[in-house]
């Protein structure tokens, strides 16, 4: 996965690269973690969702849920489990279980669907 997620970044660099300033915090952390760590929902020093956006084209507006724990609206979203490939497939899968939709289309920057609109980094407190 590790590997993947720094793939990805790079991709998703060459789309922003005015980004790369904020997501120079994300690039230390993935060089110096191990793999397993990276998805670890209990590793406090940092871990790995996904979520997408669901818009409705036809009622113009974006799909938020509410997080109870979090208790702030956030989109779809979740951790990375163990036997997924790519953030990418966690996306899709959290957005199913979050929201019971299961035919969605995909907003593609380029040829790679793994590239993503948005590489969002904060600390959660509780």
């Amino acid at each position: 996965m590790k590997n993947k997620l720094l793939k990805i970044l790079d991709d998703y660099l060459l789309f922003f690269p005015e980004e790369k300033g904020r997501q120079s915090k994300l690039l230390d952390y993935l060089e110096k973690s191990k793999d397993k760590d990276i998805i670890d929902w209990n590793n406090f020093n940092g871990h790995i969702v996904a979520g997408g956006f669901i818009y409705a084209k036809e009622e113009h507006k974006f799909l938020v849920l509410y997080h109870k724990d979090l208790k702030m609206f956030l989109y779809p979203g979740g951790h990375v489990n163990d036997n997924e490939k790519s953030p990418f497939q966690t996306a899709k899968r959290e957005i199913i279980e979050d929201t019971g939709l299961n035919r969605f289309e995909q907003l593609k920057l380029s040829e790679n669907e793994q590239t993503p609109i948005d590489i969002d980094t904060h600390l959660i407190s509780f």
